[in-house]
């Protein structure tokens, strides 16, 4: 008998070759409902709903469900790169910004079987986040999350485009991100996507490049937090 996990991690599966179809503009009406029973969400909710409402929607006896989070941050990336070959390139942001708040959402709880979909994800979402003009704080959020997923390539990306805004925390935070990965195996960097030979010259071009950025710039950027350190 299939558990709830089994029958989310089904549609979690199903979910890849799905979004490509629609970044595609394919639509495919069956798995659009399916897809949407698994949420437990319609697909217009996704870019509708304020992040309270969401949370409440992907939520059960008031925890979120991470499997469904999971689900909601990839649906939410993809139809992101559909609205950016709209040439809609604010509602693009809104939704990478979106799909950063559930995938954060959703690595607070048990993904363990999905994890190597999790990092692929992570990588797909720091791309995005890069490359629209989102908020700090959602390159802050899937900066920690991917560290988490031992992407640490991706973390050092997201930490020198903080640091070159301005971001107060870039230091504070991205310091004792050095520390932790001088502790950790030779190997386990080089899985990571860093140089272990690197990581010195790394530290010391953060300070060089936050100390050269001067007053926090662009939009979005949050204040210093306790939780940040």
């Amino acid at each position: 008998m299939l558990t709830r996990r089994d029958y989310l991690m089904r549609y979690i599966e199903l979910l890849g070759d799905y979004l490509r179809r629609r970044a595609y503009g394919k639509q495919d009406g069956e798995l659009d409902e399916e897809i949407a029973a698994a949420l437990q969400l319609r697909l217009e909710e996704l870019e509708d709903l304020s992040d309270e409402w969401l949370k409440s929607r992907l939520s059960t006896a008031d925890e979120v469900d991470p499997w469904r989070a999971l689900m909601a941050s990839e649906l939410a990336l993809s139809v992101g790169h559909v609205r950016l070959a709209e040439e809609r390139t604010l509602a693009a942001a809104f939704l990478f910004e979106r799909a950063a708040v559930c995938l954060d959402w959703a690595m607070r709880g048990d993904l363990g079987p999905a994890a190597t979909r999790v990092a692929a994800h992570v990588d797909a979402l720091a791309l995005a986040l890069r490359s629209a003009e989102v908020d700090a704080e959602a390159r802050a959020a899937v900066m920690r999350r991917a560290e988490e997923a031992g992407r640490f390539s991706v973390v050092e990306d997201l930490l020198f485009d903080l640091a070159n805004d301005g971001w107060p925390d870039a230091l504070t935070w991205g310091e004792p991100f050095y520390d932790r990965l001088a502790d950790l195996e030779p190997d386990d960097l080089r899985a990571g996507g860093l140089d272990p030979a690197d990581l010195a010259d790394d530290r010391a071009d953060l300070r060089a490049q936050f100390e050269a950025a001067g007053p926090p710039r662009g939009r979005g950027l949050p204040p210093a937090s306790d939780d940040d350190a």
